[in-house]
């Protein structure tokens, strides 16, 4: 898994189709919840009920979280296993 996944596309459609309206039903629609989520439910849950009451008028997201805050960022250079060196 991924250290920038929140969620999978399926659980985003069953926001869009079934829109919680209280925490207990975001948290059953979403199960298991990525850490992520479990952090920012409030606020999702926030737009969530903002997009229902409001239906034509554009959605204002939170403020960016700093990418440290929530994300660690991934080392992208692998360092080979001498398992894995083939005799080299």
């Amino acid at each position: 898994m991924s250290n920038r996944y929140v969620m999978p596309n399926h659980y985003l459609l069953r926001l869009a189709e079934r829109p919680p309206t209280d925490m207990a039903k975001l948290i059953s629609i979403l199960q298991p919840l990525s850490p992520v989520v479990r952090k920012r439910a409030t606020e999702l849950l926030d737009v969530i009920k903002d997009s229902i009451n409001t239906p034509n008028a554009p959605v204002v997201l939170p403020p960016k979280v700093e990418a440290t805050q929530e994300v660690q960022e991934v080392d992208t250079h692998v360092n080979p296993s001498p398992l894995w060196s083939h005799g080299e």
